[in-house]
């Protein structure tokens, strides 16, 4: 990972909610995963988010996109 990138999540992890699994900022820290190129993380932070919000219907459609950019396609079926 480049130290830009590093350094990008550093500070959104550092800025992040004193609650970070409210929905809407809750995304941020798996989307910046998903874009800095580590979608395992991706996915540990969606299902954590999705764990404690079930009803928070975005989350679904970004853990289905980054499933299906993963070519986890029966999963990411499943999610969406």
């Amino acid at each position: 990972m480049t130290d830009q990138k590093k350094t990008r999540r550093r500070c959104s992890k550092s800025s992040s909610p004193k609650n970070p699994m409210t929905p809407s900022p809750a995304t941020a820290w798996p989307l910046e995963c998903m874009n800095t190129g580590d979608p395992t993380a991706a996915d540990t932070h969606f299902r954590a988010l999705l764990e404690r919000n079930a009803d928070y219907i975005p989350a679904y459609l970004m853990y289905g996109q980054l499933l299906a950019r993963e070519s986890r396609t029966a999963e990411a079926k499943h999610i969406l």
